[in-house]
């Protein structure tokens, strides 16, 4: 009967090593879900964090666009009261002053012009 118990301790000490290693092996997978569970959250809170960091930099350049329109649009519509004055100036037979060349409009126009446009403006023919 020696020999049976220590065949038996054996097959039992199989036994557990087994359970036991089936039992580590399953924590392990586990384990690894968690952990890569855990990876694709912590990618995709950097992935959103970096979209949210771009959508606050197109945001900020829709900002300096919209602000750069708007002051395109300004000239623009100065520009064409500014035509639309002297196309009227010139019907009536360009008699009076020539109209006044606004000042948002100077810096976009030629120096010597407006330098030459603000001389007849001071002395004006007669």
């Amino acid at each position: 009967m020696d020999s049976w118990g220590t065949i038996i301790t054996g097959v039992l000490a199989l036994i557990g090593v087994g359970l036991g290693t089936w039992a580590t092996y399953k924590r392990g997978k586990q384990s690894d879900k968690v952990t890569a569970t855990v990876s694709r959250e912590a990618n995709a809170i950097t992935w959103s964090q970096q979209l949210l960091d771009r959508l606050e930099n197109v945001e900020k350049e829709v900002e300096k666009l919209r602000t750069d329109l708007n002051k395109v649009t300004r000239t623009f519509s100065t520009a064409i009261n500014f035509i639309e004055r002297l196309m009227l100036w010139a019907i009536d037979g360009c008699k009076g002053p020539m109209p006044v060349v606004p000042r948002t409009l100077i810096e976009h126009l030629d120096p010597g012009l407006v330098d030459e446009h603000q001389r007849q403006q001071s002395h004006p023919k007669a």
